[in-house]
């Protein structure tokens, strides 16, 4: 068989750099050079390219997030196919997991040349588990095809084929913190720690191998030897992996053994023997283990072998290690078992029971002096409150070289609180006085953009001294204040000397406690209550009710509940959502209505309640609570730390700009009766349906344009109260996204077409979605969701829209038309179960024979569909057609 040089070993030869001879491989300049998991090999007799043409990219040489995407989804329908079968003929979750893996694992040997009856033998031995059903030539055709059609994703496929099989069920106990690492954040780590001949890597948390397989690419390459064999034994030595889940062990120790055997297999044939001859270092604890990694009596903790099954001592296991590469598990208190809890909090208070933060003290405590690490880790530890001990004790004792803030979609199946990441390199020294960290921000990137630029090594990242970090107010990683606003926080009060920003009441089970405030309306034990998860200001989100009862005794009975600051519910003025992606949006509590955890409230001490309305719905309180808690959702205690002035909160001409901002938003919900503040209405005389349809619009339109000039006044107002510069404006708008109000000369000839408009809005005629991208703040109406999407001003929006209500014509017609014919229903009151329609025409006020046509023909063929998305699959009525009526749906 033809020999193959790794791409170092290419560049050696040619004299030319790595990455030159990678992109010479990536374009096809190379013949015979292809991929290897993530490492480029090339015949030994290639010769350099001479010319500089530009060759057309080999298709699905490099891989990209679009084809691992579509190579992943395929690979969830061989393993849900697989699992199904398994599950039918008797199997349970765990069993059928380890056939699907021990199958898998068997043909990918099959694949390299092996014999099949051999390597399921094998692999049956080597996973320690027999099949127990016979497997159907269904699943076997459907591994052989992905394993056939996906040669470049193979070394770590076994991984996924695991973590597919035991998501979706109980039965796994750690399935809740293994979510494995993209290969770009593993390249993008690896490459950056500079692995070489004298490296020895650990991952404490190595799930399938999946870092250690990029890092034996890099030691491979790095090998003294000069057999293929002999340098894939170097590699493996120089591996060492530690997992707390015994069989997903295996699956690492196995993933290693089939790396070096894909890299030997294109020097020669395989035997069978070669698996054996190729030893891994993978180990799982021998007694179940609540600190596995975290044990900080590693001389005390016996771990096994995968491969060998010898048994040693955690600290002799891993003695030698230098680099340690790693995505910890990410678990804070929320549902942590209680013995883990007390662990963490005894041996690792700073990490606040937090076990990714307590992840990087004990990797940066293992590590010997100049030890390297790499980590991917949530991001609560650069900004947190709760960590500023732990910030404080790495900036002072370690060398952070790299971190890049990936944001919260940076995985391709893993979104949420979880996933708000960052890419982090240290290095176990003290820091020098003048060293910087380099800091990447790509949060507000989508994840091709994030994978892209990461791939390319285009970071632009922000060097910042070290030193200077720990100055910042709680050492916090605020790089995008000016020093007028990190000043700003130590020289003014702070809101909570003016009010009291408090939790919400915690059900316990929200799905049968909470439910739609349509659903209930003659029934006391149902209470209006304030949920949030969603985004609007001044007033708004006001479609649920609570079953409290007396005194909250429903919610005191379920197990997990919490009833907070129930005695504060009438002194309570102002809710906000606690889900924060959008920004703070903070809403007027209504008379009677009560506030959950979602929906949380804040009491006022002093000052104005409209100022304080209008100080909170500001940019700048948007700003200093992301900038806070960059976190998905908003804590009180953050909204309690914005810098604020007497004077803002006791500002009459707030209260004034409030106010108009208040009406404008309660006209909005008024003819909306999934909200609790719609008012009934009747088609006035002499009118007709398309000419009222359009006078909502129309209103509409003055609303929000009224709303957003007054709040653009409250922006001016506290500018001038704060002393805001050119710079911090330009600072809060690179952070939280811009917001323009008024048209430039330049923009005043731009138009929008149909499609900037049409399909935005939902069936009550807001917007379906409230952020136009990850950075922006939300919005709250169509002319401002349209602004931040086009990146034009709200004036020229406003000026377009205005003149096109034939763009939303028939979403403004069922709007209205619904509106009518729920009115009259009187739908809050009646009980009716049925309604004819000639007695309903009556009741809406229509007498026109066209309009009356118009309702007849829209009630038969747009009320379900209308009032179903309104009512937001709850609806309270349904149309027969055969009595021509409408009536009530039965609960």
């Amino acid at each position: 068989m033809a020999r193959y040089l790794t791409a170092q070993e290419v560049s050696d030869q040619w004299g030319i750099t790595k990455r030159r001879v990678q992109d010479l491989c990536a374009t096809n300049r190379i013949p015979g050079a292809f991929r290897l998991g993530n490492m480029w090999v090339i015949p030994a007799n290639a010769s350099k390219p001479k010319d500089a043409r530009v060759h057309k990219r080999v298709k699905d040489a490099v891989p990209t997030g679009v084809s691992i995407r579509k190579a992943r989804r395929r690979l969830k329908r061989v393993v849900e196919t697989a699992i199904r079968e398994f599950g039918s003929k008797g199997l349970s979750s765990v069993e059928a997991m380890q056939t699907l893996v021990i199958m898998f694992a068997s043909t990918l040997l099959e694949n390299l040349g092996m014999n099949g009856t051999s390597s399921l033998a094998l692999c049956e031995r080597f996973f320690g588990y027999r099949l127990m059903v016979p497997v159907s030539n269904e699943v076997k055709s459907s591994i052989r095809r992905y394993i056939s059609d996906n040669s470049l994703y193979l070394d770590d496929s076994l991984s996924w084929v695991y973590q597919f099989s035991t998501k979706k069920s109980d039965a796994f106990p750690y399935n809740d913190t293994q979510f494995f690492t993209e290969k770009y954040m593993i390249n993008t780590l690896v490459d950056s720690i500079h692995i070489d001949e004298g490296s020895k890597v650990m991952d404490p948390a190595c799930g399938g191998g999946n870092f250690l397989l990029y890092s034996f690419d890099r030691l491979v390459e790095q090998a003294p030897e000069k057999d293929v064999f002999d340098r894939a034994v170097f590699a493996l030595e120089n591996l060492y992996g530690y997992e707390i889940d015994s069989f997903l062990a295996y699956v690492g120790a196995f993933n290693l053994k089939l790396k070096a055997l894909m890299y030997v297999r294109h020097e020669r044939e395989l035997t069978m023997d070669d698996f054996t001859k190729l030893h891994s270092f993978v180990f799982y604890p021998k007694h179940e283990s609540v600190s596995g990694f975290l044990d900080t009596k590693w001389e005390n903790q016996c771990v096994v072998n995968c491969d060998s099954r010898e048994e040693r001592q955690l600290a002799d296991a891993f003695d030698g290690v230098n680099v340690i590469i790693t995505n910890p598990p990410f678990r804070t208190i929320k549902g942590m078992p209680a013995e883990q809890k007390e662990y963490l909090q005894e041996f690792y208070p700073m990490a606040k029971c937090d076990m990714c933060n307590a992840f990087i003290e004990r990797v940066m405590d293992v590590l010997p002096a100049s030890g390297k690490a790499a980590m991917v880790a949530q991001n609560s530890w650069m900004y947190l409150d709760s960590f500023t001990s732990l910030r404080e004790m790495l900036l002072r004792k370690y060398t952070l070289h790299c971190i890049w803030e990936l944001g919260s979609n940076a995985f391709y199946d893993l979104s949420g609180e979880k996933a708000n990441i960052v890419l982090m390199t240290v290095t176990k020294e003290v820091p020098a006085k003048s060293h910087q960290i380099e800091l990447g921000f790509l949060r507000n990137m989508e994840i091709d953009r994030i994978e892209s630029v990461l791939e390319k090594g285009a970071v632009r990242t922000l060097p910042v001294k070290q030193m200077d970090v720990l100055k910042h107010t709680g050492s916090r990683f605020d790089m995008v204040s000016t020093d007028h606003l990190k000043n700003l926080q130590t020289s003014c009060a702070q809101y909570k000397n003016f009010a009291v920003p408090m939790q919400g009441t915690s059900t316990g089970n929200a799905k049968k406690l909470i439910d739609y405030y349509w659903n209930h309306f003659d029934d006391e034990d149902w209470v209006l209550v304030s949920k949030g998860g969603g985004y609007s200001r001044f007033e708004g989100l006001n479609s649920y009710c609570v079953k409290w009862g007396k005194d909250g005794e429903y919610i005191k009975n379920t197990k997990g509940s919490a009833i907070r600051n129930a005695k504060y519910f009438t002194e309570t003025q102002l809710v906000y959502s606690d889900t924060g992606t959008a920004g703070l949006n903070v809403r007027v509590l209504l008379p009677g209505q009560i506030f959950v955890a979602s929906g949380p409230g804040i009491r006022i001490i002093t000052g104005k309640m409209l100022a304080h309305l209008a100080f909170l719905n500001s940019r700048f309180a948007a700003f200093y609570v992301r900038l806070l808690s960059p976190k998905l959702t908003i804590a009180a205690g953050y909204i309690g730390k914005i810098p604020v002035t007497d004077g803002i909160l006791a500002s009459e001409e707030l209260e004034t700009y409030a106010a108009a901002c208040l009406e404008t938003k309660k006209n909005r919900l008024s003819k909306r009766p999934n909200n609790y503040e719609f008012s009934y209405v009747r088609h006035p005389e002499g009118k007709h349906i398309p000419d009222m349809a359009e006078a909502w619009f129309q209103e509409d339109l003055e609303d929000e344009w009224t709303q957003l000039l007054n709040e653009e006044k409250i922006e001016a107002y506290i500018s001038k109260e704060m002393k805001l510069t050119v710079e911090d404006h330009q600072a809060m708008d690179d952070y939280i996204g811009p917001r323009i109000i008024k048209a430039s000369e330049s923009e005043m000839n731009q138009e929008l077409c149909k499609d900037d408009a049409a399909g935005q809005l939902g069936f009550d005629c807001f917007p379906r979605r409230t952020k136009a991208s990850k950075q922006s703040l939300g919005s709250d109406g169509l002319i401002e969701y349209i602004s931040q999407t086009k990146m034009v001003s709200c004036e020229t929006v406003y000026g377009e829209l205005k003149k096109h209500f034939d763009w939303l014509k028939d979403s403004y017609e069922d709007l209205y038309v619904h509106a009518l014919v729920l009115s009259a229903l009187k739908f809050k009151e009646n009980k009716n179960g049925e309604h004819k329609i000639d007695a309903l025409l009556s009741e809406i006020g229509v007498t026109e024979a066209d309009d009356m046509s118009f309702v007849q023909t829209w009630i038969a063929t747009r009320f379900d569909v209308v009032h179903n998305g309104v009512f937001k699959g709850n609806p309270l009525y349904g149309y027969d057609s055969q009595r021509r009526i409408l009536k009530r749906v039965e609960k």
